[in-house]
């Protein structure tokens, strides 16, 4: 005698997963980028300085994630006459570029009255190059832009454990800049 089972239920593959991150407990130490400004930096990235002079003085700072293999690329501008328009339109492009892959683009203003620190954090959301960019500024002497890369192919669900991450490292970076008192 032969018995035969069959289950009525299709069979269906099991979803592609992603690694589960684990990343260190936040702490920060305060990078001093004499004479332009200082800021709390996590202590889990590595920080690169470049100079580059030419019609306006531009600093380049790359803070550099190696966990997250992911790098926040900083550029500071110290203003002359009509610069902060350009600088300004500059980061806007910038950041609109990545419409053509993000999901939205959701614009959080920044401002300290304290310490002269005004500015707009964007969050893109989706498959864009760039999920976060930021600029700052005291609109007179000084100007911060920034935006975060990772060193791989973008695929938001994958990475969206660090780009949380490493948004709270750029909303601390903003909420702990200070511009130095000397005019650069």
């Amino acid at each position: 005698m032969l018995l035969a089972h069959s289950c009525n239920e299709a069979t269906v593959p099991k979803p592609k997963g992603f690694l589960r991150l684990d990343y260190p407990e936040v702490k920060y130490v305060n990078f001093n980028h004499d004479p332009a400004f200082s800021f709390d930096k996590s202590i889990w990235c590595d920080v690169y300085q470049s100079v580059r002079q030419d019609a306006f003085v531009q600093k380049q700072i790359n803070l550099v994630y190696p966990t997250q293999n992911a790098v926040l690329y900083c550029n500071y501008t110290s203003l002359t006459y009509n610069d902060l328009n350009r600088l300004l339109l500059d980061a806007e492009t910038r950041t609109q570029k990545h419409t053509v892959k993000a999901d939205a683009i959701e614009m959080q203003p920044y401002a300290d009255d304290v310490n002269k620190v005004y500015g707009m954090l964007y969050d893109v959301s989706g498959d864009a190059a760039s999920p976060i960019q930021f600029y700052v500024t005291d609109s007179i002497n000084h100007f911060l832009s920034g935006a975060l890369y990772f060193s791989s192919q973008p695929n938001y669900d994958s990475i969206r454990p660090a780009i949380d991450y490493l948004r709270t490292d750029v909303r601390h970076l903003l909420e702990t800049l200070r511009w130095n008192q000397e005019n650069f």
